[in-house]
């Protein structure tokens, strides 16, 4: 888990393992690059696979801040302005906010893969999710931590689970962090 998610508030509970992302104490972002982490998980799903396959797991990975104030690395690095050299300064941050959005589409999709590589993608739920949305603009200002306008508080919460969830299923109510819990235990089918 990352920032704001450490072992001093008594979130490690429960878990077998429990890694913590360094952060900045100035910034309060992570230092350790997306692939890095992927890679973490990754290699915990491997062990998993290898050493107790029949029981059920928990992966929670919480990815490093998308935003428009990091350059990704390459391929992503310039993905959606095709070198457009007349673009606005807004429409430079809208795209490297998108490059980054790609770069962690791209981390998630590997992990997905290797849990369907493994056998196990019929009983696995896989929930994606963010604690908040950018704004753009849309009311003067960019950023995440400045309204609590729909643009900053309207998630998207992505579910797959093959033999509970139909493909392509869409709910028009909306998802709130606070759901997340309970959606995860209702699948589980674990009772209160």
């Amino acid at each position: 888990p990352g920032p704001g998610l450490d072992k001093g508030r008594g979130l490690s509970q429960g878990f077998e393992t429990y890694v913590e992302q360094p952060v900045d104490v100035k910034t309060g972002r992570s230092d350790l690059q997306l692939e890095a982490l992927r890679t973490r998980a990754s290699e915990w799903l491997a062990r998993w696979h290898e050493e107790r396959t029949e029981e059920p797991f928990l992966l929670f990975v919480q990815l490093p801040r998308v935003d428009f104030e990091r350059v990704p690395p390459a391929p992503f690095a310039g993905m959606f302005l095709d070198g457009n050299a007349e673009a606005t300064p807004l429409e430079r941050a809208i795209a490297r906010y998108d490059e980054g959005m790609r770069l962690a589409d791209d981390a998630v999709g590997k992990l997905v893969a290797q849990i369907d590589a493994m056998g196990v993608r019929e009983k696995t739920l896989v929930v994606v999710t963010s604690n908040h949305g950018y704004e753009f603009m849309e009311r003067g200002t960019i950023g995440s931590a400045t309204s609590l306008h729909d643009e900053t508080i309207h998630i998207p919460m992505i579910v797959r689970f093959p033999t509970r969830v139909d493909a392509g299923k869409v709910v028009s109510e909306p998802a709130r962090l606070m759901d997340v819990g309970s959606t995860l235990m209702m699948f589980a089918r674990v009772r209160r």
